[in-house]
């Protein structure tokens, strides 16, 4: 039997995630399944598919992620007044990176299951963004533990701390690099690589923004590079 897959998006109003997960969701329409979407921001996903036949195929599912988002502002706004003293201190910034806790991932999924009624061994749960969790291997475990669902996720940077506890849970199938190389570096389990795409389509109303560039480019060329170059990027593959 195949198997239901639920497509789960960690953040929302990220810019590329939502764009990646309305292409996926689209794709996987068009190979006929019928997918689950798991986000916060519902709407922009609709908006970006503009396609009713494609939108009914779809179960949606909104949930807010709070309590890691005030745990994660509580501990900016700490982070920000060590770092002023610390820049004071010895003429340069700390470093410092906000994760989420992955409890809220497993938990909600599980939810998500029970809701419409999936046996947890006749569903794939795709994470969108797995860079965005916590490095703490006792977590992973007691969550892999805990819930019995198979899952998979893109995993963007070559963090190897986190790639290895992943890898290393019973539950997680594969992972999904933006690196080719990965693949090779990190093969306890059949991982894959998925190379970076962009979301083509576009309103048939153009927006201010839109006007405003075609004007100011006078006919010529428009090329727009957002976003950091880095090794994911392949440039040597170019």
């Amino acid at each position: 039997m195949s198997k239901k897959l639920l497509i789960y998006n960690p953040i929302s109003n990220a810019g590329h995630l939502d764009s990646w997960s309305s292409v996926i969701l689209e794709e996987l329409v068009k190979l006929g399944k019928d997918p689950i979407y798991a986000g916060e921001d519902i709407q922009i996903i609709k908006e970006n598919i503009n396609d009713i036949n494609i939108i009914k195929k779809i179960k949606f599912v909104k949930f807010s992620n709070i309590q890691d988002k005030i745990f994660i502002k509580f501990k900016s706004l700490i982070l920000r007044i060590i770092n002023f003293f610390f820049s004071k201190l010895f003429k340069k910034n700390y470093s410092y990176n906000l994760f989420f806790n992955p409890k809220f991932f497993f938990k909600t999924s599980d939810s998500i299951l029970k809701k419409f009624d999936i046996n947890q061994k006749d569903v794939l749960v795709i994470n969108m963004f797995l860079d965005i969790y916590a490095i703490n291997k006792k977590t992973w475990l007691e969550c892999d533990k805990k819930y019995n669902f198979n899952w998979c996720g893109i995993h963007f940077h070559d963090v190897k701390s986190r790639i290895e506890i992943i890898n290393s849970l019973k539950n997680n199938i594969f992972l999904i690099f933006l690196i080719k190389d990965l693949t090779d570096k990190y093969n306890t389990k059949k991982n894959h690589y998925l190379s970076e795409f962009t979301y083509i389509k576009k309103n048939k109303k153009q927006n201010i923004l839109e006007k405003k560039i075609k004007n100011h480019s006078r006919e010529r060329k428009i090329i727009f590079m957002g976003g950091a170059i880095g090794k994911r990027k392949n440039l040597s593959n170019w």
